[in-house]
């Protein structure tokens, strides 16, 4: 048997000879794909990897400092008397809240799992991911109260004269914020640090620590997986969109019909509307930013289980789409400020009062203005020994041109005292 059989392979050998020359080539075919394809996925979550680390980076950075602002500018005195100010002096708090607990652990998972700041303790991990989706739901939640509040404002004036004040305006915050925290409370109760059995690349099982639903609550287990995602979706996504289009259309509607009758009125109340419309314009850009930012990732979570079929490109979309969200949080910033002159007002006049800057600022100003009033001494001085009505003349119109440049220095400082919202 042994000797027919070395017969027969070597005698076949010959004619089976190309057909272990195909089978060669298309194990070198298939070996140079999956190459190809690890190459591209290594490549894929690399640039993936820098994407975040430079986009997150620059996301904390910019609305770290825009909030921070945003909401030092708008307590400033003459701001926080106004309704919309502390609404948006609550938003801006709220987006803070967002950075720290959202932007920031998104930004350091996708460095190293190890810096997930929910795995250092069984309480860190209650905390954060309650107060990541407290925060999350909470600014549609604020964004929805200003427009209500602007729409009142001017659609129905002497009803918001009366009940729309800036003690109405903290109480309804502090609703807000209360019933927010025992809708996300579920979050902190039921999530909890255990250890899970993982299997890698290398089909090597390990051990993981995750934050994620204890094992004792089953019923909220499916509840969570199931239902959940379609709430948060349809509440603080797809009802803010729909209240925040209706109001808003409202309000341009009011707007335009109001345009008409502004001729007949005085100056000093078509200044006001002139100031109603522009905050007015900068809620409108803030809401319709808001939407077009979180309704994809928001829509994406809502829909997730549709996708997992496909983790690698399910991994890769919902990284693009939290950037995209996350970049809500620091436009609003650059939204005041590209769209509120009295926002920019008063953040000149904040800026200004740091004691950095009127040690610069503050200097120049004084050496520009003793200069100035040297000058007209000297102009009034010469003028004394002059005779005749050209000289009269003159000083007058040196005293005039001294004060308009004495104004125009005051004015670097301080600005008019009408800014309202």
């Amino acid at each position: 048997m042994f000797d027919s059989t070395f017969d027969y392979d070597f005698t076949n050998n010959n004619n089976n000879n190309n057909s272990n020359i195909m089978n060669s080539s298309s194990l070198l075919d298939s070996s140079s794909i999956l190459t190809t394809l690890s190459l591209t996925n290594y490549n894929r979550s690399l640039a993936l990897k820098w994407i975040v680390r430079i986009i997150g980076g620059l996301l904390i950075a910019i609305g770290t400092i825009g909030n921070t602002l945003s909401a030092l500018t708008l307590s400033r005195k003459k701001l926080r008397i106004q309704v919309t100010s502390i609404y948006l002096i609550a938003l801006a708090l709220s987006d803070l809240g967002n950075i720290f607990f959202s932007v920031l652990n998104f930004y350091l998972v996708r460095i190293s799992e190890q810096n997930n700041m929910r795995l250092y303790h069984n309480i860190a991990c209650k905390l954060h991911i309650f107060f990541t989706y407290y925060f999350i739901n909470l600014s549609p939640t604020l964004l929805v109260a200003v427009s209500v509040q602007r729409y009142l404002a001017i659609a129905k004036h002497h009803y918001s004269k009366r009940h729309c004040t800036v003690k109405n305006a903290y109480i309804i915050i502090t609703l807000i914020a209360i019933i927010s925290f025992c809708i996300q409370l579920h979050w902190g109760i039921f999530y909890e640090l255990k250890s899970v059995p993982r299997i890698n690349k290398q089909n090597i099982t390990y051990i993981k620590t995750v934050c994620n639903i204890s094992s004792q609550y089953p019923t909220y287990l499916w509840f969570r997986s199931n239902i959940v995602g379609y709430l948060q979706w349809f509440f603080f996504t797809l009802c803010p969109f729909v209240i925040m289009l209706i109001l808003n259309s409202l309000i341009l509607k009011v707007i335009a019909s109001a345009k008409r009758v502004q001729q007949r009125i005085n100056n000093k109340n078509q200044r006001k509307k002139t100031k109603q419309r522009n905050m007015t314009i900068m809620l409108l850009s803030v809401s319709c930013v808001f939407i077009l930012l979180t309704a994809p990732a928001s829509t994406f979570m809502a829909f997730s289980h549709l996708f997992h079929a496909h983790s690698e490109k399910f991994d890769s979309l919902w990284i693009m789409f939290s950037l995209i969200y996350y970049t809500n949080t620091a436009a609003n910033f650059l939204l005041y400020f590209l769209t509120a002159d009295v926002f920019r007002q008063e953040l000149r006049v904040m800026f200004f009062s740091l004691s950095c800057c009127i040690k610069l600022f503050g200097t120049r100003t004084k050496n520009s203005t003793t200069t100035i009033v040297t000058a007209l001494n000297n102009d009034k001085n010469l003028i004394s020994k002059k005779n005749g009505t050209i000289v009269v003349d003159d000083h007058k119109n040196i005293t005039k041109t001294v004060n308009s440049q004495l104004l125009v220095v005051h004015n670097n400082i301080y600005h008019n005292e009408d800014t309202q919202l």
